[in-house]
């Protein structure tokens, strides 16, 4: 059971364990799409800035500056591009076809022209084209069919390179695919091939093959090293095959690109990312990237993009990728002092002390929540829910804590949007400034809200608060700018007619320079300058001449001085920084953006760095599990300890049972042998009852008992033997049906000499000999108080006949079957002292008396009857025994007066007989006499003188007293003489 236990207690925790393990990391590439109507199948580099874009159909576009130029050529799916010429209107390029082969065309604004195509041995122009390189003197060309060259000045046809002209691809055209072709610098061609990787020296010619039998996907040089992706590795060399590095793969790309310290790996849904070839990033592609062909990244180094093709669409991916650092869009943002909160669009804050590269996770808003805006002060962390809600949450450093104690609750439910927030501390305590749409709402410290009249009917779009003085200003949507603090604002002049304003600032010198950023213009009113800005959300204050501006993507510089607002600067144009998670402190800016936190020295923009995002907390599945886990271990140590405990209590508790036991037995011994033995047995029990079965030292006290018991036990054992010798001449002295068995048995136990046996024969003796003791007793008893009592045939006859049966039965049968009878003769003893008895015992006096008034009356009857009737009358009062023993003489009386009648009438009977066979005798003829008449009136008179004799024995039996007696007796002999 224990171990059944244990094992499903490890199955639970495996299990927890494995749903609680490490996620695989995603993340977000902030690209930006242009969406075609056809399938792309490739992107190739045309310098710096400009692309070619081809498609399955055929279809060519030429872009530079986000702007396309489409080409039809009417071929099938394009997988290169490279420009060889510009001319003034028209390009010249080569043109690697699907099926189609090498194809050089004019590529005009108004038309296109094709100028030669570039047929191969047994293919013709039937064969693919992969990739294409040009040198100053040559075009290489990866196919289906090999690595081709030919002269690129002169009219040429191509010629095969590798495989060698004996191989089967060149005697029959046999498939071998060339997958692309890289430059080392201006020494080595490298070409990836279905066999290995093909190196060519380009000086002298010579060609070498490494890593032979394994498919190369894509070749790639980046910092004088070479990137080879085979089957789920990627090879680091450098340019004489030494091997730098070889880094196994989980997945399995079929393209590579490396961007400064980035490495991309492309498979049909997933870009995979890693800066230390160690952990990769996974991000989940929404279209699928073309997989037949390695053309299908490219850098946009002006504009500062990655751009990649996908099946339907060209995406824009930021150069400046913080995706290592960020978890997710950063949606708000705020500071308190040293402490920066942040929330990305998953709804997870993050905690950041002034100074440190880092921020830390350390709480999540729940889902149903969307964050729009964020503050702080020393106690709480405010945040906008939903646009309508302003919330506070008592926030700690460490996600635990937040998880376990931290809790949301609603500050202000506004009816209409929050448009702007504000949170100022005042002497009071904090306030916060809300813009609802359309009122201004305060609410002090103590929570309560309140309308500011001086606001009503006005959308407020921003704040912000003077560095140098305690005014509020607030922009609007219609009505300028506001300043003022508490509950008194005032326009400030020349602003009324300013609309569509968005963001303020205020310098803090003498003469304040009010900067209002509109849907269209950045103005400074004191000035009277503006600059257009079109689509522009925040600005960012960092003194009185200097300052940012967050457009769309990217970020601008500004400075401000008396020549007006100028321009010094645009940075990072592929990132788009979110107005709401950005702001100034000190002199570093924080900007959030839909790929991370940048902080960047508001005096130079090469310090710009990522904040690292660490989201890695304690899992409270873990925790959970930890903590049940270490309960459960607790509990169980409790269990087990407590088992222990009871298992010890209970092993003390059997073994005092035992000695409970023993002693019971060694008293029931004690008492056959002698009172000495019962007082030391005795002494051993108090020993016994003075044990405490929680005391530490109840093992030992045990242990002594135990062995004082044992001693004991030898001792009496030994006084046993005489106790059964004592008991089987004691039963020998009964003459009952059990004493032979018992003497037999009680034999064989002395003759084992086992002490077991021994004591259950005297236990068994000693219980026979109490049982017949206690027998014989009460049936001495019962003849004791029946002795003398007068026999009632309802009352106690039915006694006396039990009584006599089982006094026979004792010699027949096993004392133990008996047991019924003498419960029958117990109830029959008991039935005499009963009313029903006492009942009956008035019916029988009355009877006797009825005897005595049918006989003559004289002075023996009446005296007779006289004592019945006290006897009646006083029945009730006199003990039952006494009762019947005082009947008993009366009876005697009774019956002997009843008997001298029954002899009168008899010998009545006896002379009216004889006197009869006397007449017959004389008037016979033949005459007997003497002996002969003697002997027929003798036969004709037995039966009376029979009866008179019974009768003679009745009234001798029923003689109470001898002088009565005799007299009778002479009585009836004088009448016998008579007769006779």
């Amino acid at each position: 059971m224990k171990s059944s236990f244990i094992y499903l207690l490890f199955l639970y925790i495996i299990f927890i364990l494995w749903g609680c393990g490490e996620k695989e990391k995603t993340g977000n590439l902030g690209e930006t799409e242009l969406y075609f109507d056809e399938r792309l199948s490739s992107i190739s580099a045309d310098g710096d800035s400009a692309f070619w874009i081809g498609s399955e159909a055929g279809d060519i576009w030429y872009m530079k500056q986000r702007r396309l130029q489409p080409y039809n050529i009417g071929a099938d799916r394009i997988y290169k591009v490279v420009t060889d010429s510009v001319l003034s209107d028209v390009r010249i390029c080569w043109i690697g076809i699907r099926n189609s082969g090498l194809q050089k065309w004019a590529l005009g604004e108004e038309n296109v022209r094709l100028v030669e195509k570039y047929p191969i041995c047994n293919k013709g122009c039937n064969y693919s084209v992969y990739d294409i390189l040009l040198t100053g003197k040559k075009v290489y060309v990866a196919t289906s069919q090999g690595l081709y060259a030919m002269s690129h000045s002169e009219k040429d046809s191509l010629k095969l390179i590798y495989p060698s002209d004996n191989s089967e691809t060149a005697r029959s055209g046999k498939p071998f695919i060339v997958n692309n072709i890289r430059k080392y610098e201006s020494d080595y061609l490298l070409c990836a091939a279905q066999n290995g990787l093909i190196r060519i020296n380009l000086a002298n010619g010579k060609m070498e093959v490494t890593h032979q039998d394994e498919h190369i996907y894509s070749v790639s040089v980046y910092d004088n090293k070479v990137y080879l992706l085979a089957d789920k590795k990627l090879y680091v060399e450098d340019i004489s095959g030494n091997l730098l590095n070889n880094i196994t793969l989980k997945f399995s790309p079929r393209i590579y690109y490396k961007l400064g310290n980035i490495h991309y790996f492309l498979d049909d849904n997933h870009l995979l990312l890693s800066d230390d070839l160690e952990s990769f990033l996974s991000v989940p592609l929404r279209r699928k990237v073309p997989q037949f062909c390695t053309n299908v990244v490219a850098t946009d180094k002006v504009n500062g993009y990655t751009v990649l093709i996908t099946e339907n669409a060209l995406w824009n991916i930021p150069l400046h990728l913080g995706i290592f650092n960020a978890k997710g869009e950063i949606v708000a943002s705020c500071s308190d002092g040293d402490d920066i909160y942040y929330v990305n669009a998953d709804n997870e804050l993050y905690h950041q002390h002034t100074g440190s590269p880092e921020a830390f996770k350390i709480a999540e808003i729940p889902d149903d929540e969307v964050v729009s805006g964020m503050m702080a002060d020393d106690k709480f962390l405010y945040y906008i829910s939903n646009k309508q809600v302003l919330k506070r949450i008592k926030v700690r450093q460490r996600y635990i804590g937040n998880v376990l104690f931290a809790s949301s609750q609603v500050l202000y439910q506004s009816p209409t949007k929050i448009t702007a927030s504000y949170l100022k501390k005042e002497a009071e305590g904090t306030c916060i400034y809300l813009g609802i749409q359309d009122d201004l709402v305060r609410i002090d410290a103590d929570g309560k809200a309140s309308l500011v009249d001086d606001l009503h009917n006005k959308y407020i779009t921003s704040f912000y608060l003077s560095p140098n003085s305690d005014n509020l200003y607030l922009s609007t949507l219609n009505h300028g700018v506001y300043y003022g603090n508490k509950d008194s604002f005032q326009s400030i002049k020349g602003t009324e007619n300013k609309t569509f304003i968005r963001d303020i600032s205020v310098t803090g010198g003498h003469e304040p320079l009010l900067m209002m950023l509109t849907n269209h213009h950045l103005i400074c009113r004191e000035y009277n300058d503006s600059v257009s800005l079109k689509g522009y959300n925040k600005l960012l204050k960092v003194n009185d001449t200097l300052f940012y501006a967050l457009p769309e993507f990217g970020l601008v510089k500004y400075v401000v001085n008396k020549d007006g607002i100028r321009e010094r600067g645009r940075f990072f144009h592929d990132i788009r920084f979110n107005p709401k998670a950005s702001f100034v402190k000190g002199d570093t800016l924080y900007l959030g953006s839909n790929i991370g936190v940048m902080k960047m020295s508001v005096f130079s923009k090469t310090s710009a760095k990522w904040i690292d995002m660490e989201s890695t907390v304690p899992s409270l599945k873990i925790i959970s599990v930890v903590i049940a886990f270490a309960t459960l271990i607790f509990f169980i140590i409790i269990i087990e300890y407590i088992k222990r405990k009871r298992s010890k209590k209970k092993a003390v508790k059997m073994h005092l049972d035992d000695i409970h036991h023993r002693l019971e037995s060694l008293s029931s011994m004690a008492c056959f042998t002698n009172d000495n033995d019962s007082k030391e047995v005795e002494k051993l029990k108090n020993m016994f009852a003075e044990i405490d079965i929680n005391a530490s030292d109840t093992p030992g006290r045990i242990k002594s008992l135990s062995e004082l018991i044992m001693k004991k036990n030898r001792d009496i054992a030994l006084g046993l033997s005489k106790t059964l010798e004592k008991q089987m001449l004691l039963i020998g002295e009964y003459d009952v049906f059990d004493k032979p068995l018992l003497i037999e048995q009680s034999s064989i136990a002395l003759a084992t000499d086992n002490l077991e046996n021994i004591v259950v024969q005297v236990e068994k003796n000693e219980k026979w000999i109490k049982t017949i003791t206690a027998l014989k007793e009460r049936l001495a008893l019962y003849r004791h108080n029946m002795d003398g009592t007068v026999c009632i045939d309802d009352v106690n006859g039915i006694f006396f006949r039990k009584m006599l049966m089982l006094t026979d039965n004792i010699k027949m049968k096993e004392l133990s079957s008996l047991k019924e009878e003498i419960e029958h003769l117990d109830e029959s003893y008991n039935y005499i002292f009963t009313d029903e008895a006492l009942k009956k015992i008035g019916e029988y006096i009355l009877h006797r008396k009825e005897k005595l008034c049918g006989l003559e009356a004289d002075n023996v009857t009446t005296a007779l009857v006289t004592e019945l009737e006290h006897v009646r009358k006083e029945m009730g009062n006199l003990d039952r025994i006494k009762l019947l023993k005082v009947l008993y003489p009366i009876d005697c009386h009774i019956e002997q007066v009843l008997t001298k009648e029954k002899m009168a009438e008899l010998m009545c009977e006896y002379t009216s007989v004889r006197s009869k066979i006397e007449r017959e005798n004389e008037e016979r003829i033949t005459k007997k006499f003497d002996a002969s008449l003697s002997m027929e009136i003798a036969e004709s008179t037995k039966q009376i003188t029979e009866k008179i004799e019974r009768l003679i024995a009745v009234f001798s039996k029923k003689s109470y007293s001898m002088d009565d007696f005799v007299t009778s007796i002479k009585v009836i002999n004088c009448s016998l003489v008579i007769i006779f």
